[in-house]
């Protein structure tokens, strides 16, 4: 194979920009529509004055609001499961592992940002693209001496560096491409424009390479906040990430033809379908064109026409006021439309002169208003009937709004018809919302099986909190999921819905359940209980209705060890029942049960025996402790006592002592 080169890959973009060139420019158009820019009018309608124009019924942002949570309005389940529904331990612990790896995806809050920001372009532009991306820095293991380890093909190994991160990532609807083919299972190079930093350049590529990059992108939001472009960090490298399936590289170039590639890499990934993104949603496509048709297209004309007559009823509620004109020889006539109040009589000058001219009536003329009124109700009418046209249309009036003929909705019957007509208009679109949020889940999962090492799977799994009999599976039930083809074969990882599902609908299925449980296990007791021969394949028929709700799962075991445990001992009981005529039978049982019950009784004597000397050892050891302890204290009594004594022996020798008299001016001695 041909080495690939810049160039190559520039005669896809430039063929894909050709082939797509109509429905970016009306992609824009809409988005501008839908945030009512100013100046946005109707084309070839535009007026001299600017509050003609500006005046708008925004029928396109109301369509959004209300399709929008009617597609996605919550984050979806993970729903894993054996695919045949049988006896499998392994399966089962595989499908727990997988639907803890996939609810801890989805519970990230990028997951829901990426899918609503998806389907907004999907009501708008028209198609929606999302993107995996893997965060990870791996380098060479080296040896004691500093040269590389090398494994069994002599390749050096390589070890992970720091944290590692998987996560959903948006991609703008302008900036992804593929090469112009006419189905999506044909696309063989899928690519996206990045927009990087130096800072953010450097953590990607060599420092050499981001050397030779060109910063000289600017976003339309940056160039309106800085028109001159004097801040250089809002200056980005442009470049390309372009995915080839057909030598399963990746291939990171910028907008220069001439230049060499940035970075290439030989599939990163390791995906099965190699693609780091799902299929996209995409609006209207017909056959042979992956060029999809925005819904606001096939009702742009009933819109432009709802925006012409709210414009003109503006205008004709803008006349609709009190004005006139009367003779100015009479200045007092003036004051009754300016400065009269209630019931302020305005005196008159000429009083006979007033009245032989007409008075008010004569020398006044207001302007007729009941040409305007009977327009503005014809107006209001060709509205509402633009409006019908236009939901007729879209769907809308049947799918939200529950619009019915006059009178209402008489019966159940016609109310039941209605909402399956609105569901039947909602349905494909919710279950393509509903595949491509399948989709991704699927491709995280698949980059943590491939790149995510066992320790960091279960500690993400939460493994230490599941079930005994599935902890001792997770070995195997880790080989299963690696493996590309059993994971397809044994298991079903799947989403529920993207939107509320009505309370009373779920409380009405977890009932359900819970009665089929009930009445499936009592029917199984009295069947194992006639016959306890039957007891395996009743219990495989419990199992089987057991298995095919979704909280089967989590019961499972349990169910299965009670159904075990109860044939047990319904077996039991009924050879009990059987040996009770057989004499032999009987004193063989009776000989039984007092050969038990004597070893019982050994046994208890035993017990009782070994515990009466612990408890005797335990006394004596208690009782020597406390003679050692008086002794210890009668002891220390007794020398307390002879140092007391001794001291108040030694005072009273010391008080009998004689001692000598003292007196002024002679010394005389004491008589004895």
């Amino acid at each position: 194979m041909a080495e690939r080169t810049v160039q190559d890959y520039f005669f896809d973009i430039e063929a894909c920009e050709k082939e797509f060139d109509r429905f970016v420019s009306r992609g824009r158009a809409i988005i501008k529509r839908y945030r009512d820019d100013e100046g946005n009018v109707p084309e070839g309608k535009i007026w001299d004055t600017g509050r003609w124009g500006q005046m708008r019924f925004n029928i396109l942002w109301s369509n959004v609001q209300v399709l929008s949570p009617a597609y996605y309005s919550k984050t979806p389940s993970p729903e894993s499961d054996r695919k045949f529904k049988d006896r499998d331990p392994v399966g089962r612990t595989a499908a727990e592992l997988a639907e803890r790896v996939c609810k801890h995806f989805l519970e990230d809050q990028r997951f829901d940002e990426v899918e609503t920001s998806c389907v907004q372009d999907l009501l708008l532009p028209g198609r929606a693209v999302s993107w995996v991306r893997y965060l990870g820095r791996t380098e060479k293991q080296v040896d004691e001496q500093g040269n590389p380890v090398l494994d069994e093909n002599g390749e050096p190994l390589m070890m992970k560096v720091g944290e590692e991160d998987c996560f959903p990532e948006y991609v703008y609807w302008e900036d992804f491409g593929h090469n112009v083919t006419r189905a999506w299972k044909d696309v063989t190079r899928v690519w996206r424009w990045n927009y990087f930093d130096k800072e953010e350049a450097s953590e990607l590529f060599e420092p050499e390479v981001v050397a030779r990059m060109k910063f000289d992108y600017v976003s339309e939001s940056d160039k309106t906040a800085d028109p001159d472009a004097k801040n250089d960090r809002a200056k980005k490298a442009r470049v390309c990430e372009l995915w080839d399936k057909r030598d399963k590289k990746v291939y990171w170039f910028e907008k220069e033809k001439t230049k060499d590639f940035v970075k290439v890499l030989d599939d990163p990934l390791r995906l099965k379908n190699f693609f780091p993104c799902p299929k996209p949603l995409f609006a209207t496509l017909v056959n042979g064109s992956l060029v999809p048709t925005a819904d606001f297209t096939q009702y742009k004309s009933q819109a432009e026409q709802l925006d012409l007559l709210v414009a003109r009823r503006e205008l004709v509620i803008s006349a609709i006021r009190v004005v006139g004109c009367h003779d100015s020889s009479r200045p007092e006539l003036d004051r009754v439309f300016r400065q009269a109040n209630e019931l302020e009589s305005i005196p008159v000058h000429d009083w006979q002169g007033f009245m032989q001219a007409g008075g008010l009536e004569g020398l006044t003329n207001v302007l007729q208003l009941d040409p305007f009124v009977k327009t503005l109700a014809v107006i209001n009418m060709s509205i509402e009937q633009q409006k019908a046209e236009l939901y007729e249309v879209t769907g809308l009036s049947e799918i939200i709004r529950g619009a019915s003929e006059a009178g209402g909705v008489k019966t159940a019957t016609e109310q039941g018809i209605k909402q399956r007509s609105s569901n039947n208009r909602l349905e494909p679109r919710r279950k393509e919302v509903a595949r491509h949020a399948c989709d991704m889940m699927n491709l995280l999962l698949e980059v943590a099986l491939e790149l995510y090492d066992d320790e960091k799977f279960l500690t993400i799994a939460d493994a230490q909190t599941m079930p005994e009999d599935m902890q001792q599976n997770l070995g195997p039930a880790l080989q299963l999921l690696r493996d590309d083809k059993l994971r397809c074969y044994r298991l079903s990882i799947q989403t529920d819905s993207t939107y509320e599902m009505d309370r009373d609908k779920e409380r009405q299925e977890r009932m359900q359940a819970f009665e089929t449980f009930g009445q499936t296990i009592s029917n199984t007791y009295e069947a194992m209980k006639e016959a306890p021969s039957l007891a395996p394949a009743m219990g495989e028929m419990a199992m089987f209705a057991v298995r095919s709700f979704r909280a089967g799962r989590e019961l499972e075991h349990s169910i299965e060890e009670s159904l075990k445990q109860t044939a047990q001992q319904l077996a039991q009981a009924k050879q009990e029942e059987s040996q009770k005529g057989d004499p032999e039978a009987q004193a063989a049982q009776q000989k039984a049960q007092m050969d038990q019950q004597k070893a019982q009784m050994d046994m208890q004597l035993k017990q009782q025996k070994q515990e009466f000397e612990y408890q005797l050892a335990m006394q004596k050891m208690q009782m020597e402790r406390e003679i050692e302890e008086l002794k210890i204290q009668a002891n220390y009594q007794t020398s307390m006592e002879k140092a007391q004594v001794d001291a108040a022996a030694k005072v009273q020798a010391e008080m009998l002592k004689p001692r000598p008299t003292l007196v002024a001016g002679n010394n005389v001695s004491p008589r004895m």
